[in-house]
């Protein structure tokens, strides 16, 4: 009796553990602390750092239990940037800047040169780095033992500094005089900038570059904003939000991730063509967003708040295609079929229900979960569409699966189709 009771704890404690390790979406980590947190960065799936208000906390084992860091220098701290797992800055207040060579363990004040709000800072590499507050663009060539400022305007507020080499970066801000949207481009370090032309006149709060070539910016009222030849030419996306958008994160030239107000996190696998809102659980913002890839990543954020995700955030892409309930539950064939790398995913829902759509190899192995509509009352009745980015996957056979159950979790559909990948 005793074997048999402690063969059912084993299974149940390894079952338990592998659910923990395997939660869809985007999941709570506990910081301990109540503060909003304005960056977030990883170098690898285990450490990482959190940081904002007056904290610096960090993590060893990939966000699962997260520590308080000695700051040592007492400011109010608005962004940071690592360059490897020891060295790392930080900027706020009062023209705050610190520097760590021990992985955060001690922090050595910088001069930056100015009391302004620094709001933004980004290293090409360990001696060369820019930060921007106020009207002023801010250089380093030596690591930040002597900061410069290489271009000034007191009318101006630049929020956000974003730098793809030691040559080539941008910034953005607004004019307090004109109330116009400032964003300019520099291709020699900052020794010489020149203003890019909008398509809307709106404050961009953030800005990634995989490339060169290739880019992104997102702001105030939900506005996107991309460009394939530096900045030449800016062409808005539809977010599909009015909220402010704070965070901005690609992983390569299809994937990227927005966070902004009122709890909302947007993903894209078509370079953002389409933006997709995931749930993130909340609706207060987040400031902060990281990915190590195209399926591990964190958002920071108010109270505290450190979300995970190890599937890209979800699924992505499910819209509601028709207003009419249908009769029956149903799973079509995918179109394009055969497709390289998107293809679309439709299916109908006659009532109220748990549904999940899943991927599988060959061998049977899931490799994508596309639909888990398993909380909050599950997927109204509908007809839906979803699409599955395969960019990703290599060519071959796959199949797709949905499956329904009812409150109880007693299933009562399920249907298989198979699909073709030719790259």
């Amino acid at each position: 009796m005793k074997v048999i009771t402690f063969f059912l704890c084993f299974m149940l404690l390894l079952h338990t553990s592998s659910l923990l390790q395997a939660q869809p979406g985007w999941f709570s980590q506990s910081s301990g602390i109540s503060a909003t947190l304005y960056s977030v960065h990883f170098e690898n799936s285990s450490t990482g750092w959190a940081i904002g208000s007056n904290y610096i906390l960090k993590t060893n084992n990939g966000g699962a239990n997260w520590f308080q860091q000695p700051q040592g220098i007492s400011s109010y701290i608005n962004s940071a940037f690592f360059v490897d797992l020891y060295t790392g800055w930080i900027s706020g207040i009062t023209g705050t800047i610190g520097k760590t060579t021990t992985g955060g363990a001690s922090w050595v004040p910088q001069t930056s040169g100015t009391a302004s709000q620094l709001n933004s800072i980004c290293f090409a590499d360990i001696n060369t780095g820019w930060v921007v507050g106020g009207g002023s663009v801010i250089k380093t060539t030596d690591g930040g033992a002597n900061w410069l400022t290489i271009a000034q305007n007191i009318n101006e507020f630049l929020k956000c500094v974003y730098f793809i080499n030691g040559n080539t970066g941008w910034v953005s801000g607004f004019d307090n005089v004109s109330s116009l949207t400032v964003f300019r481009k520099t291709t020699n370090g900052g020794a010489n900038w020149t203003s890019q032309v909008l398509p809307v006149n709106t404050q961009m709060n953030t800005i990634c570059f995989v490339n060169e070539n290739y880019g992104w910016a997102a702001g105030f009222s939900g506005i996107i904003i991309s460009t394939t030849n530096g900045g030449s030419v800016w062409l808005q996306q539809i977010s599909g939000t009015t909220e402010l958008l704070n965070a901005i994160y690609f992983s390569d030239l299809s994937n990227g991730w927005i966070a902004g107000g009122g709890g909302k996190i947007l993903r894209t696998v078509d370079g953002g063509d389409n933006w997709y809102q995931q749930n993130s659980g909340f609706t207060t913002g987040f400031y902060g967003l990281c990915f190590l890839d195209n399926n591990t990543g964190w958002a920071v954020g108010q109270s505290g708040r450190i979300l995970k995700t190890t599937d890209g955030g979800g699924p992505i892409g499910i819209q509601p295609i028709s207003q009419n309930v249908p009769d029956e539950f149903n799973l079509y064939q995918n179109y394009p079929n055969p497709f390289n790398p998107s293809t679309a995913i439709e299916f109908d829902v006659p009532k109220i229900s748990f549904v999940k759509l899943a991927i599988y190899d060959v061998l049977g192995k899931e490799i994508a979960v596309l639909v888990n509509e398993s909380a909050a009352g599950g997927l109204r009745a509908g007809k839906y569409r979803v699409e599955w980015n395969a960019l990703n996957n290599p060519s071959g056979v796959y199949f797709y699966q949905l499956t329904i159950t009812d409150e109880r979790f007693s299933e009562h559909y399920r249907e298989t189709r198979k699909m073709m990948l030719l790259k």
